[in-house]
């Protein structure tokens, strides 16, 4: 009767806040005069109930493991291969029946994320109906390789569109009799976030409690996207001398960063040591883009000093520089979790989550296949400014699993 009487009187804790923090567990207490006459907690009562009564802990602390998966940004084909024996003419060229696309022409860097979620919060009174927290969570920086070489016996080329024809071309990195080279594509993708929030409770039972929270949210998304190539003239009949060595970069970049408030809903049900806890929260703002493109080619004729001038293949002097935007984007996500009760004041959890970001700049939709000749190093006139700038808006999501523990103090 003693322990069915308490329960009655009990909701579950939060740990780990909204806006990125993990849902921690805090006392509810009745309104007054609900406790009258009601018996003392005795002492084999669960760490749970412990917490349950008036003048508990006001402090809370969560720290998380983050397994997540972020949307792999997009490329289009940016390495192909052809058999041997295909004419330079039409080595590498897309859209041919012998081309094959080495990499590029869907998503990368999808892989797991490892990272980590921190909160701390505190209850403005004994009554926990009222408080303030904040979060900080993070997605360490993952990266993805692609590498491939020919010392001349096999094809390598890079795509692109021709402007000055108009039709489908390539670049020839490595070919029998023309070039051998050597072709690497860098990538890597960044999210952090962190919010500062105010939580009150709406209504609460036995079992369950439902709490608003609203606040300001910031989050942070960078990409980089980097081909290097090196090739070297090995054709004897060419017009570039034979040993002519060039080493060419194009770098893609972007930042978007969100500002915006925030808005949510969190409910948790407790059964004994075990809780469920669910959050929605719905973020509108602005997120500022920054979409910087550049590169640079080193042309060494053998007996002479190298030569050094901006532009890559894909980034020329019509794409190139540094450009600012804004746009208004929508924040939408959702957590569920289940946790246990370790102790009085510490509890284990583990939870999945999903965010979703509108209108960002990923560096891979900056990439443009579209090429004038003509603005290749060392530029001269003619034909119209193609590679031109993209600006392409896309959506961003991530979504993992979350391990992680609270404590109350």
């Amino acid at each position: 009767m003693r322990v069915a009487t308490l329960t009655a009187g009990m909701v579950a804790l939060l740990g780990g806040v909204a806006w990125g923090a993990a849902i921690d567990e805090i006392p509810v207490v009745p309104p007054p005069g609900a406790w009258a006459g009601a018996p003392a907690i005795a002492p084999g009562d669960s760490p749970s109930a412990q917490l349950y009564r008036e003048g508990g802990p006001r402090w809370w602390l969560t720290g998380e493991v983050l397994l997540w998966w972020p949307q792999g940004q997009r490329v289009p084909p940016l390495v192909t291969t052809s058999p041997v024996g295909t004419s330079p003419a039409a080595a590498g060229v897309l859209g041919t029946g012998t081309t094959s696309v080495l990499y590029g022409g869907t998503r990368i860097d999808d892989e797991m994320h490892v990272g980590g979620r921190f909160s701390a919060g505190y209850w403005l009174s004994d009554c926990h109906d009222c408080g303030i927290g904040g979060s900080f969570f993070f997605l360490g920086e993952h990266g993805e390789h692609f590498h491939a070489e020919s010392n001349g016996d096999l094809i390598l080329a890079r795509p692109i569109f021709d402007v000055t024809i108009p039709g489908q071309s390539s670049e020839i990195t490595a070919a029998p009799g023309v070039a051998a080279g050597a072709i690497d594509v860098f990538s890597s993708t960044q999210l952090l976030g962190a919010d500062a929030f105010l939580r009150k409770k709406i209504c609460c039972g036995s079992c369950y409690r439902l709490d608003v929270i609203g606040g300001y949210r910031y989050l942070f998304l960078h990409d980089e996207l980097e081909i290097d190539e090196t090739l070297t003239s090995i054709g004897t009949g060419a017009s570039v001398p034979v040993d002519t060595t060039f080493d060419i970069t194009d770098r893609f970049a972007t930042w978007n960063h969100f500002h915006g408030g925030n808005l949510g809903l969190l409910l948790q049900y407790r059964m004994d040591q075990w809780s469920v806890e669910l959050m929605g929260q719905f973020a509108i703002g602005a997120t500022i883009h920054e979409i910087e493109i550049g590169g640079v080619t080193t042309v060494t004729v053998p007996g002479a000093a190298p030569v050094t001038q901006p532009g890559g293949f894909l980034t020329l002097s019509s794409n190139s520089g540094r450009f600012t935007n804004s746009s208004f984007s929508l924040v939408p996500e959702f957590r569920i979790s289940v946790g246990y009760q370790l102790t009085e004041r510490l509890r284990a959890f583990v939870g999945y989550d999903f965010l979703y970001w509108t209108n960002v700049v990923r560096a891979g939709d900056q990439v443009n296949l579209n090429i004038n000749p003509n603005l290749l190093p060392p530029a001269i006139p003619g034909g119209p400014a193609e590679p031109s700038l993209h600006n392409h808006h896309t959506d961003f999501w991530a979504q993992g699993i979350n391990l992680g523990l609270s404590l109350n103090y």
